[in-house]
């Protein structure tokens, strides 16, 4: 679960980089959860509580819904180049991130149904 929680974090922290924000502090200690990283393991070294990564998250999207509530037109349209992939529009790399987000917080049911609990959560 820290491997989905701190990935959906540095989502949120790529959706502050477009829109312009400057990350929190402590943003570095996310990289072990980022794109591309080396796969977790439950042993593995650098990994962050789960309790802080669910903080981080709630911060981060504190600090969305501002820029968003203040967003205008001209940004949206913007164009952007990020991860070295070719230029969207600021709303287009928002839609993408918002999709991203969403495969991965359905990711724990699938998890809990694979562990056996069929308690139908969700």
């Amino acid at each position: 679960m820290n491997w989905i929680v701190g990935h959906l974090v540095t989502n949120r922290y790529n959706v502050l980089k477009l829109l312009g924000s400057e990350l929190p502090s402590g943003a570095e200690h996310l990289k072990r959860y980022a794109r591309e990283s080396d796969p977790i393991q439950p042993d593995s070294a650098g990994l962050l509580p789960l309790v802080d990564l669910i903080e981080l998250l709630a911060q981060a999207q504190i600090q969305i819904a501002a820029l968003l509530a203040e967003i205008t037109p001209d940004v949206l349209d913007r164009q952007v180049a990020f991860f070295g992939q070719r230029s969207q529009s600021v709303a287009e790399w928002l839609f993408f991130f918002y999709f991203h987000d969403t495969y991965h917080t359905g990711q724990p049911e699938i998890l809990r149904q694979a562990a056996g609990k069929d308690d139908k959560v969700i």
